[in-house]
């Protein structure tokens, strides 16, 4: 294993529920302790990235950085952020 993926239904209550920011910081917190990445799933907000950098998690992906599109489309997406063009 060498990532955690963690659910976009904690993700959503991010900064709403206190409950479901104690589960996301466990998870990472676990992750830690495994010495594997997380990634938070279903980010649609500044403020889930906001929350999700302050728990220390490490990827995160979701409609706030991109929606799904054609592949070409991607490929133009993974190249901005190769260069350092994208900020979320």
């Amino acid at each position: 294993m060498d990532i955690i993926k963690i659910d976009r239904s904690f993700i959503a209550g991010l900064g709403r529920n206190r409950e479901d920011e104690a589960i996301v910081a466990s998870v990472i917190s676990l992750a830690r302790a495994l010495e594997v990445e997380t990634i938070g799933e279903g980010v649609e907000t500044a403020e889930h990235v906001v929350a999700l950098r302050e728990l220390g998690c490490d990827h995160a992906q979701g409609f706030h950085f991109a929606r799904p599109g054609p592949a070409a489309e991607v490929g133009k997406l993974l190249a901005a952020a190769e260069l350092g063009e994208l900020v979320g």
